[in-house]
């Protein structure tokens, strides 16, 4: 899977820092979250198409931990 997108919220620490990946592999479309920095919880959903998958980033982005 390539990386086709990547956002941090740019704060530092354990319980602040949020990680949002967007991955492709040309048919299927990954965002990945983690909060909590390295070792923080992780949460990924799948998507058919790039737009929704971007959708899911945009949401993810808005809400807070």
């Amino acid at each position: 899977m390539e990386v086709r997108g990547r956002w941090w919220n740019g704060a530092w620490g354990r319980m602040a820092r949020r990680d949002i990946w967007l991955v492709s592999n040309g048919r299927l479309w990954r965002v990945r979250g983690r909060l909590g920095g390295d070792g923080g919880q992780e949460v990924s959903y799948d998507f058919p198409d790039e737009a929704s998958a971007r959708s899911m980033v945009d949401r993810m982005m808005k809400t807070s931990g």
